[in-house]
């Protein structure tokens, strides 16, 4: 979670199981996008990610999410196998 001034500005859900790790729900604050908290969110999960022992990482995101993708690029993610909707690509990260 990112926080400013006592408020939420940013959020992630990170589930982890056994060397295995699953990013979902990666929610910025409207007013405050564009502004690097994103990478700063990615990068606090693929910590937390490793800290609780998992290899790697995986996410969805919905096709035409640009703004997504370039950051799940930068934050170490690539594409992986078909999504199991075509609306939705998969992409993953290795930790180790």
């Amino acid at each position: 979670m990112l926080t400013a001034a006592d408020a939420v500005i940013g959020q992630f859900e990170l589930t982890v199981t056994e060397r295995d790790a699953w990013l979902s729900r990666v929610i910025i604050d409207p007013a405050r996008r564009g502004h690097g908290l994103a990478r700063t969110l990615i990068d606090r999960a693929l910590t937390k990610a490793r800290e609780l022992g998992a290899d790697g990482i995986g996410l969805k995101v919905i096709v035409g999410n640009d703004a997504a993708i370039r950051t799940y690029l930068a934050s170490g993610f690539h594409f992986t196998e078909i999504a199991d909707r075509p609306d939705v690509l998969a992409m993953r990260a290795e930790l180790r």
